[in-house]
């Protein structure tokens, strides 16, 4: 299959269904490429409150880093938001475009060419790079209500640049945007520098929990991924009033 593996995560409905959702993985050496612990917290968080925070019908909801893409699906097959958008380094790698783009179609889900495109079904790809912040991808852009990135803080190195990105989005877009990425704590020095830097460009963070054990879980074969071999802490990240 070209290199493909297909990893299928079941979730249990309220009316005892399951439904099925299958991410693409590329096999080859890229971390983009594949499915990991962060993506999979992010994804239960989001499907555990599709009622709740994301329920809101005219939201709009930005996915960085994307990669795979799990919880910008679940978002979509879920969640009653207007538009999802999945960006990641689209622009230098082809491959990750069509990785997202058979995972889209795995899935139903329709592929949009416009960001102004409202089918309730469809997802925007879109590049973007917060290391090199470009003006014209932040005109073209909606109204913003909620930015989500699993592992985005990946590189201590590029967490400033990150931040920066996300205070611009606050700033120019929406200033009630709320941003929420899971974390996994490889380091507890490269922890406290993220904490250092929400804090240095006027930000706010609440540490939240994701129950575990509920009965609408993502559930599989696949679940083998390990998902303990570092904490991983789920921050919610927005403007400091």
């Amino acid at each position: 299959m070209n290199g493909y593996k297909i990893k299928s995560f079941r979730i249990n409905q309220d009316t005892n269904e399951s439904i099925e959702i299958k991410i693409a993985e590329l096999c080859e050496v890229n971390y983009g490429y594949y499915i990991w612990p962060c993506s999979i917290k992010m994804a239960r968080f989001i499907h555990q409150n599709r009622n709740g925070i994301f329920n809101l019908k005219e939201a709009n909801l930005l996915e960085i880093g994307s990669g795979t893409s799990l919880p910008a699906i679940i978002a979509r097959k879920f969640c009653n938001l207007n538009r999802v958008i999945i960006t990641d380094h689209l622009e230098q790698n082809s491959k990750l475009f069509d990785l997202i783009k058979k995972t889209l179609n795995l899935n139903k889900i329709d592929l949009l060419n416009r960001l102004d495109d409202e089918n309730s079904n469809g997802i925007c790809l879109e590049h973007f790079d917060w290391s090199d912040l470009d003006q014209n991808f932040f005109k073209k852009l909606p109204k913003i209500d909620f930015v989500i990135g699993s592992d985005v803080f990946f590189d201590s190195a590029m967490f400033e640049d990150l931040i920066v990105a996300i205070s611009f989005l606050i700033e120019f877009i929406n200033k009630n945007l709320e941003f929420y990425t899971t974390y996994e704590i490889r380091s507890f020095n490269s922890y406290l520098k993220l904490l250092h830097l929400i804090e240095k460009y006027s930000l706010n963070f609440i540490k939240l929990e994701i129950p575990e054990g509920d009965h609408s879980e993502l559930s599989g074969d696949e679940m083998e991924i390990k998902i303990n071999s570092h904490e991983i802490v789920l921050l919610k990240i927005f403007k400091k009033i």
